[in-house]
């Protein structure tokens, strides 16, 4: 007898053993899955480490850009100005050779009828003096010439001066009004010389600030030019970053979810561990998978086991746990919901009165309630389900 115990236990021992290699399969998968997405979290932070750092020269040279323009703007607003004061001050001049101008045509056409008045005065000289000899008869009683003698060459410079000295007043004005009229026409002169002179000087340097002005425009069209550039880059850069950064996000949660699935599988699994215990010994009316609902007509997922049984009838924990649910739950009217530790949790649903609460440790075959029809129910039954991780799987399969 105690020969045949140990045959049981070594074979016990045995199947135990022989299970483990499942888990360990699993688990090297998913040592795997985040062995990878590790590399691919690894090598999405380098890659946006090096766009992170050209992303700051891209944003520096479009600051340095944005100031060499601003520096642009400044000079061309500058030279703008120049040009329109010296464009306002070659108006003004222009305005004033122009009255000059105006002005010496005044003096040509005075100076004109001066001239005629002058040589009118000349003739009326020529015969005064000629006249004045002859009746005369001389000069100081010195000199004597006879009308035939005296010619044209007698009135001379020297002789009318003498005779503007001895009390000619037209001759004197006249002579006094041609020295006048002279030196406003030398005057005159002088200022177009130096109004066109300065209208020349206004011009060039219109000019060269014209240029200038040229020049400037182009730099800043090129400066533009390399200001959108990098823009264009920078945000080329910076919505590749935004979606490494997304894709980033979500390998740090799959690599977070393959933790956690690492860290159940590696928790004892107590219930898995011990003894199952069908709820009640009644047989399956409605299997887990699609069917017509009963209630509603319509073809739905159902997630669980329909197992009959008579009203009243005691229901069994279906492996030791917590209680982590007991009360109504809508369509599954009054239920219970035990947790076993592993991402194992089962539910029993439809009873007409529950013998547990929640927080309540309960064992194997516990009685934790009794079979009813409540919520949406044909008849008394036990809907029995199993979910993994939240996830609901066919109760069959442990049972």
């Amino acid at each position: 007898m105690t020969r045949l115990r140990l045959v049981c236990l070594a074979l016990v021992v045995s199947l135990g053993v022989a299970a483990v290699p499942v888990p360990a399969v699993a688990g090297g998968r998913d040592a795997d899955d985040l062995a990878r997405v590790s590399r691919e979290i690894d090598r999405l932070r380098r890659r946006i480490s090096d766009r992170a750092a050209e992303r700051s020269e891209l944003a520096a040279s479009v600051r340095a850009a944005g100031e060499r323009l601003a520096e642009l703007e400044a000079d061309i607003s500058h030279i703008e100005d120049r040009i329109g004061v010296l464009d306002a001050g070659i108006a003004l001049r222009r305005r004033e050779l122009a009255a000059l101008r105006d002005e010496l045509l005044l003096r040509y056409r005075r100076l004109g009828e001066l001239r005629i008045a002058r040589r009118q005065a000349e003739a009326a000289a020529r015969r005064w003096a000629v006249e004045t000899y002859m009746h005369v008869g001389g000069y100081d009683g010195t000199i004597a010439f006879t009308t035939e003698v005296v010619s044209d060459a007698v009135v001379t410079a020297g002789y009318l001066d003498r005779l503007a000295a001895e009390g000619s007043e037209a001759i004197g004005r006249w002579q006094a009004a041609v020295r006048e009229e002279e030196a406003l026409l030398a005057e005159v002169a002088a200022a177009e010389r130096e109004a066109e002179a300065l209208l020349a000087e206004l011009a060039a340097e219109e000019a060269e600030l014209a240029a200038a002005r040229v020049e400037l425009a182009t730099r800043r069209a090129e400066v533009v030019a390399e200001l959108e550039r990098h823009r264009a880059l920078l945000e080329e850069v910076e919505a590749e970053i935004d979606r490494w950064e997304g894709e980033l996000v979500r390998l740090q949660r799959e690599q977070a979810s393959i933790r956690r699935i690492i860290e159940e599988r590696s928790r004892p699994k107590v219930a898995r561990a011990g003894r199952y215990y069908r709820p009640v010994s009644g047989p399956v009316v409605s299997r887990f998978g699609p069917r017509v609902h009963p209630i509603y007509g319509t073809v739905r997922m159902h997630n669980g086991l329909d197992i009959d049984a008579p009203a009243g009838e005691p229901i069994s924990a279906f492996a030791r746990g917590r209680v982590i649910f007991a009360g109504w739950k809508g369509g599954y009217g009054k239920a219970v919901m035990i947790d076993h530790g592993g991402g194992m949790v089962t539910l029993y649903a439809h009873q007409s009165r529950l013998a547990v609460e929640v927080g309540q440790q309960v064992r194997g075959g516990q009685v934790i309630g009794y079979v009813g029809s409540t919520g949406l129910s044909t008849g008394p039954h036990v809907h029995f389900e199993v979910r993994i991780d939240g996830e609901p799987v066919d109760p069959a399969r442990y049972l």
